[in-house]
């Protein structure tokens, strides 16, 4: 028979695992992420911008947009990955556009994530952007606010 003190002693142990497996999950998803973005763009890329924040003009952050590039072939990719409301279908897009080398965006409602976009950019400045709106059936859908927005609209950056 075990006493009460051992007893109390394991559902101590066990709290404390489960508080740290919280923790090591809770980190996770930006690791999950960035890795996410490299096997969505495919390989040799490597991430140039991890992790612009596609938020609300309240501050609420539905996801995160990746600009990659892959030495290689000298095309820059861009995906957003969702953070919040994984797996339930939303409206979203992955935008990159290059100077003087066209643009592309991938739109439609999707689960996970949006894109990859590639182009090619060697020697050329880019931009990216990514929009995410709520999924339809959420209670807020209905509301301007549930639009995110993120990435580098107005400045030509990462110019090789």
């Amino acid at each position: 028979m075990i006493s009460s003190s051992a007893k109390r002693a394991c559902v101590g142990v066990a709290l404390t695992m489960t508080a740290f497996a919280g923790v090591t999950a809770a980190a996770m998803p930006a690791q999950a992420a960035a890795t996410s973005a490299r096997s969505i763009c495919g390989s040799g890329y490597t991430v140039q911008v991890n992790k612009v924040p596609v938020k609300t003009h309240y501050g609420d952050v539905y996801g995160y947009l990746y600009l990659l590039y892959n030495r290689s072939n000298g095309y820059n990719c861009v995906t957003v990955v969702k953070t919040k409301y994984v797996g339930k279908a939303s409206y979203m897009t992955a935008s990159l556009d290059v100077k003087r080398g066209g643009s592309r965006t991938d739109s439609g409602n999707f689960k996970k994530y949006a894109g990859p976009v590639r182009l090619e950019a060697a020697g050329k400045c880019v931009k990216y952007w990514a929009t995410m709106h709520l999924p339809s059936d959420s209670p807020n859908a209905r509301n301007q606010s549930t639009v995110a927005y993120g990435g580098s609209l107005k400045t030509w950056k990462h110019c090789r």
